[in-house]
């Protein structure tokens, strides 16, 4: 799938839906923003994984 201009701000990592294909630890440096929600998952099909994690008020 080819992601548009406008998709590629909305993921970039100062955009509203920043991602971190490349791996790390979402420090700083990766995410300039008070995070609430965040998602993380490994491998594919019936082998991966997911968790949503959040954070309380």
């Amino acid at each position: 799938m080819i992601v548009s201009s406008l998709d590629a701000a909305r993921i970039a990592l100062d955009g509203e839906l920043p991602l971190n294909t490349n791996g790390g630890q979402a420090g700083e440096r990766q995410v300039k923003k008070d995070v609430k929600v965040t998602v993380v998952v490994n491998g594919c099909g019936s082998l991966g994984g997911a968790i949503l994690l959040r954070q309380d008020p």
